[in-house]
């Protein structure tokens, strides 16, 4: 299906939405147009909230859902082409929950897609994730099924992508072998500057640059359980928040820029523990990441592999989820599955994603 996409996207560090113009024509992929749209900052502070796990009443959370969904809506509006129609919107929402483990396993997304469609009158794909999951997967992560199809080279290549949590990818050719969040990416070394320094995130790692790594205090955050679990795996703000840093210090005594070094070590060295066992191969960083600097390298210092951004291989980093979102609707669209069940766990893989239908619906379905 060939013709115009739109993908959105906003992560776990509540930094924006990413929104991703994409042409999709037979095997190729062009990013057309691409911006950010910051979220207001008292949405951002009751988003932060809820992730925290505040108490929250139903009233709040709906309202919160037709916040989002608004937000969403005027940054698809801000994105639409002049000149063409776009066939579909892929919208991953806003995630408020993610709790991948046992027999009710679930993840919220949040952002009213009918709010979608009514401002821009298309077709918008969205929920992408609960169908992995009532197939017993883990929801997360999706990415892996865009970097095989998008991201490969023909040979082994590992994809990094930093978002809020940090998720890997093997790649042999374009089939993926394995993916799943290995730890934090941006969330820890972000809350930590914004509550010690009110900056929303720490701009090429400088100020974690000027602190030292307490060994102690990394020792606490390898100890995390998480971090050595096996794959497949996944996680989010509900282990990874404002309360885990606490939780480390207590007891310890830490100069903040020191806590900042700390923070950008625990992301690097839970990406060396990962890598330890995968194949040797150069690793590809996408997200917000990789315009840390000191993240960058010390993740090269730790994986002693060539670590280099995605645009190097013709995609620009900051809208690889994006991208992957235009891709996932486009999927749904002609009824394809997403490959993403050996990343995620799942007994087989299925056809993602709930259809809002706008002007012009087109649908190339092939049953499988």
């Amino acid at each position: 299906m060939d013709g115009l996409f739109l993908g959105l996207m906003s992560g776990t560090s509540f930094d924006g939405i990413d929104c991703a113009t994409v042409r999709f024509a037979a095997d190729s992929m062009e990013l057309v147009a691409s911006d950010t749209l910051a979220l207001p900052k008292p949405l951002v502070a009751r988003l932060t909230e809820a992730t925290n796990m505040a108490p929250m009443s139903l009233a709040e959370l709906a309202a919160l859902d037709a916040e989002l969904g608004q937000c969403f809506a005027d940054a698809a509006r801000h994105s639409l082409p002049a000149d063409e129609p776009l066939v579909a919107i892929g919208s991953h929402g806003q995630t408020l929950a993610h709790f991948p483990r046992g027999p009710l396993a679930n993840s919220l997304q949040m952002g009213d897609p009918n709010r979608i469609v009514a401002a821009t009158q298309a077709t918008v794909v969205t929920d992408f994730r609960r169908a992995d999951m009532a197939l017993g997967g883990q929801g997360a992560p999706l990415a892996p099924a865009f970097h095989g199809r998008w991201m490969g080279n023909g040979g082994e290549r590992l994809i990094l992508n930093i978002g809020g949590m940090a998720n890997l990818t093997r790649l042999s050719g374009n089939e993926v072998h394995a993916g799943y969040d290995v730890g934090p990416g941006n969330v820890l070394i972000d809350s930590w500057i914004r509550s010690q320094r009110g900056y929303d995130y720490d701009a090429c790692g400088d100020w974690g640059r000027t602190g030292r790594v307490h060994a102690a205090l990394l020792a606490r955050l390898m100890d995390t359980p998480y971090v050595r679990e096996p794959a497949p795996k996944s996680t989010g703000r509900e282990l990874f928040n404002a309360a885990f840093i606490q939780q480390a210090l207590a007891g310890l005594t830490v100069a903040p820029a020191d806590v900042q070094a700390t923070l950008t070590e625990f992301t690097a060295a839970c990406v060396a523990l990962a890598a330890e066992s995968l194949p040797a191969a150069d690793i590809v960083v996408c997200g917000g990441g990789a315009r840390n600097h000191l993240l960058m390298e010390r993740i090269t210092y730790r994986t002693r592999r060539l670590t280099y951004s995605s645009q190097k291989i013709g995609i620009h980093p900051d809208y690889v989820e994006a991208m992957a979102f235009a891709w996932f609707a486009q999927q749904t669209l002609m009824g394809q599955p997403l490959n993403i069940a050996t990343a995620t766990g799942a007994g087989h893989t299925a056809v993602a994603g709930a259809i809002y239908p706008g002007k012009g619906l087109r649908f190339t379905y092939h049953e499988s």
